[in-house]
């Protein structure tokens, strides 16, 4: 019992002191993001975020990392609540769970989709919320909703 108590004693001596082997994270550097759209073209993939920062790479780990990079903040994935993925980007399915929630709603982009259109997507998304998250598909949904988008027309397709 008294060696618990010296153990509590020693952490909270250490906190005091700003002694802890971790460190926090300045809040206001956090970029959090609600919308995320992958698409990709030749070799290349693009993830761009509703913040309007976007990473490229050969695969989801160098486009992940170069989104991260090139962010004015720190990206806060935690906080995507869409995905919208290109038909082409639909085998990255599933390792994009590595990366994102498991609640994380997920949906099929048909059409013209820029940096620009994706603050209206993610306003048009949160009203009409995917049906399908990353968890479903692990556990085997096999339908994935799509969003129907022609020069600023959308329509959530189940």
């Amino acid at each position: 019992m008294k060696k618990w108590f010296f153990l509590l004693s020693a952490l909270v001596l250490a906190a005091v002191a700003g002694g802890l082997p971790f460190q926090g994270t300045d809040a206001a550097k956090l970029q959090p993001v609600e919308l995320l759209y992958l698409s990709s073209q030749g070799e290349t993939l693009t993830i761009q975020a509703d913040t309007g920062d976007e990473g490229r790479g050969e695969d989801l780990a160098s486009a992940f990392a170069d989104l991260k990079a090139g962010a004015s903040g720190e990206i806060f994935l935690e906080t995507a609540d869409k995905v919208l993925l290109a038909p082409a980007c639909l085998d990255l399915l599933p390792e994009l769970q590595d990366y994102l929630r498991p609640a994380c709603g997920v949906c099929v982009g048909v059409g013209p989709i820029s940096k620009q259109d994706l603050g209206e997507l993610n306003e048009y998304l949160s009203a009409h919320e995917p049906e399908v998250t990353l968890l479903d598909l692990r556990a085997g949904a096999e339908r994935i909703p799509i969003l129907m988008f022609d020069m600023g027309e959308m329509r959530l397709v189940e």
